[in-house]
């Protein structure tokens, strides 16, 4: 994740992108303290990555039935892997 800093006063909000790079805490205090806003990447290599997972989710949610948490590959970013954190039904 990358942010675009504005000069932090009273009245300015930064922006965190959502994008290839990683989320660092102090952007996810600021965003929960509501001193951050957030925005997806422009990029069409980003928006074209988070289209295909969300093809992939919805194929597999039609032909499985249950998703069991989905998070992304964090060491290579070259895919999602599955665990067991909630389960997600079509209905």
């Amino acid at each position: 994740m990358h942010s675009v800093d504005l000069k932090k006063t009273s009245t300015s909000v930064r922006t965190i992108r959502f994008d290839d790079g990683r989320l660092k805490i102090e952007d996810i205090v600021d965003i929960a303290e509501g001193s951050a806003s957030v925005a997806l990447s422009e990029a069409s290599q980003f928006r074209s990555a988070i289209a295909r997972g969300a093809a992939f989710l919805d194929r597999l949610l039609r032909e499985e039935g249950t998703i069991y948490g989905v998070s992304r590959d964090a060491p290579t970013g070259s895919g999602l892997y599955f665990c067991c954190f909630a389960e997600i039904c079509a209905d």
